[in-house]
């Protein structure tokens, strides 16, 4: 591992920055929350994605291996009025989203995630990871 190219990152626990030290020796689990696919996507989702894509490869050229999560948040306020305003169900208006999103996603070209799954199913996923 390229231990010259370390990266300090602020942590919101002690509230300062520090030197990124990871859990188990060179490996990195990373988990975003993801997108809220109640509307198109916009710029906001685009660039969250390309900054979580650019921490992943710059620690995986650094050596580690990177298990990267990010879900859908598909249980939100934002979904249910608009399937108010629509007079759909909630889970249409996510699903719909969900397909429109992850097409736009796709088309910049980001390194493909261990999961991209709906919030409640990613909590599972993060339990059996997460495991301190």
């Amino acid at each position: 591992m390229k231990k010259e190219n370390e990266m300090i990152i602020y942590s919101s626990l002690t509230r300062k920055r520090e030197k990124f030290e990871p859990l188990l020796e060179n490996q990195l689990k990373m988990y975003a929350c993801g997108v809220t696919p109640y509307d198109e996507i916009h710029i906001g989702h685009a660039r969250q994605a390309i900054v979580y894509d650019v921490i992943r490869t710059y620690y995986e050229y650094l050596g580690y291996k990177v298990n990267y999560i990010r879900n859908w948040t598909d249980v939100d306020d934002k979904i249910i009025a608009k399937a108010r305003l629509e007079g759909r169900e909630s889970s249409e208006i996510s699903e719909r989203y969900i397909r429109e999103n992850s097409q736009d996603l796709k088309r910049l070209k980001l390194k493909k995630l261990i999961t991209n799954q709906k919030l409640l199913n990613v909590y599972r996923i993060l339990l059996s990871i997460y495991r301190f």
